[in-house]
């Protein structure tokens, strides 16, 4: 059996992904891992076909496992900041670079970026294409916080994927947002930063696109040698208080259709 290991840090995502990979109904089997350690040793024991992998972990930077396990095939997904750092790092390692979007068409092109690695076809038409289950997406309104049409675009129109991933948002959110709450109030700029960046993932999967928008300039300005934490913490507040009321709204949306 082909055996692929997902490495991604942020529930949300890997929950994406995952269920993804299901629609798709993809002949493979699948491990996962959070953490780069947690990877290595998995990668250390077992005899994995491909590897996916978010680049920024909260341990470090997937590209280290390239020196030990560069034979392996591997999809490293990253959103455009990272470009720079990953064009500098290429020639240590061979590996198929899919950019994350804010349409989320990265997840869609997945399942026939795999196909084409493990089973290259180039006969095969339409390898995105996923099996029709689809319902008439959701129109947003202008008081809308939430815009889940995309998320129901990509899982195409499939409920129970769609209710799934907003479960474990509600879950892991209100989390996340207290590590960067708590990294703010202990003014640890590094903590701010990772915690920055792996939130901002999951507002861009919900269609927060407001809140994704602030915990980008976070990430941003947590990068800077001299970060600016009262400016931080500011927007930090603001992005707890935008989140209450988009929980609301998903609440909404679960009492209906899930």
């Amino acid at each position: 059996m082909t055996k692929i290991l997902i490495i991604e840090d942020d529930l949300v995502d890997r929950m994406a992904l995952m269920r993804m990979i299901k629609t798709y109904q993809l002949p493979y089997q699948f491990d996962s891992s959070e953490t780069l350690a947690d990877a290595d040793l998995k990668l250390s024991k077992h005899t994995y076909n491909l590897i996916i992998s978010d680049y920024h972990l909260t341990d470090g930077k997937s590209t280290e496992l390239l020196s030990r396990f560069g034979h392996i095939p591997f999809i490293l997904i990253s959103g455009q900041s990272y470009i720079s750092a990953i064009e500098e790092i290429k020639p240590s390692g061979a590996f198929t670079l899919l950019l994350k979007d804010a349409e989320l068409n990265y997840i869609k092109k997945l399942p026939g970026l795999i196909d084409d690695i493990l089973s290259p076809n180039p006969e095969r038409e339409n390898p995105t294409q996923a099996p029709s289950e689809a319902n008439p997406p959701a129109s947003s309104s202008n008081n809308q916080i939430v815009d889940l049409r995309k998320l129901q675009e990509v899982f195409d129109g499939n409920k129970k994927y769609v209710c799934e991933m907003i479960e474990v948002f509600l879950d892991q959110n209100p989390e996340d947002l207290k590590s960067l709450s708590g990294a703010v109030q202990q003014r640890e700029v590094e903590a701010v930063y990772k915690a920055a960046h792996k939130i901002k993932s999951g507002f861009k999967m919900m269609g927060m696109y407001g809140q994704e928008k602030i915990a980008t300039r976070i990430e941003l300005l947590s990068k800077t040698a001299a970060a600016d934490l009262d400016l931080i913490a500011l927007l930090s507040e603001q992005l707890i208080s935008e989140s209450q009321a988009a929980y609301a709204q998903l609440r909404a949306y679960q009492r209906v259709n899930c």
